[in-house]
């Protein structure tokens, strides 16, 4: 044991000696050997994290309702001008870009409810949802639609045959989990109730904005009534 600590000892030592030789004569006094292995280390540390930027695995897809923060697929609507606005939920979509440089094949996803029951994503080919199993391939630049749509016909979820209300989706999908993966790769986004309740706002205020941005669209002063 004693051996084995002298051993290491002197090791240190022997490591120090040749850095503290390698420094300009006037930083070797002060170039202790614990302010030596702090350098190390620190070294050490940086060129970890440089080769983890450098080798660590590109995205395959960028997804743009990782910024714009909408996985949901929204109808809003204006019954006359001047408002009030109403808005439904129609469905479920991940959309996002191959951002890998060649094709991808291998595609899989699921949502996970509160309780625990999974249902299939399906993806958008030509324009119609289809199950995951008939994609053949998805170029690079191509977009990915992964989801699913509240409908009565075509490939759908069964229990989601119609549009729902505010009120409703949050009940159904508030607190659900997304699991999609790409050739091995997997990626999991999960959403609490308060979660979808803010995505619900946050879109309706965009939408509200960008509508009323055009000042012909605004509600107008109107005469006081004789």
């Amino acid at each position: 044991m004693s051996f084995t600590l002298a051993w290491i000892a002197s090791a240190i030592d022997s490591v120090a000696e040749f850095v503290r030789s390698m420094l300009p004569l006037q930083s070797r006094q002060i170039a202790s050997n614990w302010l030596i292995f702090s350098g190390i280390l620190a070294i050490g540390a940086a060129l970890l994290a440089i080769g983890h930027l450098i080798f660590r695995e590109r995205p395959k897809i960028a997804w743009e309702f990782s910024t714009t923060g909408y996985p949901i697929i929204f109808n809003g609507r204006m019954e006359k001008a001047g408002g009030p606005w109403s808005y439904t939920i129609d469905g479920i979509q991940l959309r996002g870009e191959n951002v890998s440089g060649h094709d991808l094949h291998q595609i899989d996803g699921e949502i996970q409810f509160r309780d625990g029951k999974t249902l299939p994503l399906f993806v958008v080919i030509d324009g119609l949802w289809r199950p995951l199993s008939d994609l053949g391939k998805l170029p690079p630049r191509a977009i990915l639609r992964l989801g699913a749509q509240f409908r009565p016909d075509g490939f759908r979820w069964q229990e989601f045959s119609t549009e729902m209300t505010q009120d409703r989706f949050l009940k159904e999908f508030g607190g659900m989990t997304l699991r999609v993966s790409i050739e091995g790769s997997r990626s999991i986004w999960t959403y609490s109730v308060d979660d979808v309740r803010s995505l619900i706002e946050a879109y309706k205020r965009a939408n509200e904005d960008a509508y009323f941005s055009n000042p012909a669209a605004r509600p107008q002063a109107t005469l006081k009534a004789s």
